[in-house]
């Protein structure tokens, strides 16, 4: 499934980004998740991110604020081409395949979970990295972003204004 949604043309001007009846990105979250990234860099404050999916951007946006070095893992070409057109530095790739034995701070995984895609495997990673962070499946109005930091898991709640638009 992951090598047709690579070759697939995603509608990026859509209020939602959809390929294949599965929402990969809602436009109307954006200011949740700029919050939700905001806070995140707060408690961790990271020098070095490894962000998995790029989807609109909003977190890399916050990311690039705060971490002096950020690289983003994205698999569908489109996404990372319009990642590199906004300046980010971009492996295109799924995390099930990415190698890379620099030292990240923080890991940020909000990669989409296509059925049959195999879970990433973060052992590979575990020596590098001193938070984790993957987008759980959201309560309706409302996302949740687990992270690990120093090996205690805290979970971020942020109410979703389904009423708004976008900013």
């Amino acid at each position: 499934m992951i090598e047709e949604y690579k070759k697939a043309t995603l509608d990026l001007l859509a209020p939602t980004i959809k390929w294949n009846n599965h929402c990969i990105m809602y436009k109307s979250e954006k200011e949740a998740i700029r919050e939700s990234a905001i806070l995140l860099c707060e408690i961790v404050k990271p020098k070095a991110i490894l962000e998995v999916g790029f989807g609109e951007g909003y977190t890399a946006e916050v990311f690039r604020l705060y971490a002096p070095r950020h690289r983003i893992i994205e698999v569908h070409p489109q996404l990372a081409q319009k990642a590199r057109d906004q300046g980010y530095d971009v492996v295109e790739s799924s995390i099930q395949d990415y190698r890379d034995s620099r030292h990240y701070d923080l890991l940020y995984d909000d990669h989409y979970p296509f059925p049959g895609m195999p879970e990433p495997d973060y052992r590979k990673f575990n020596h590098t990295f001193r938070a984790f962070v993957f987008h759980d499946y959201p309560i309706p109005g409302r996302l949740e972003f687990p992270f690990v930091v120093n090996g205690k898991t805290h979970y971020q709640h942020l109410e979703v204004d389904k009423g708004k638009k976008g900013p």
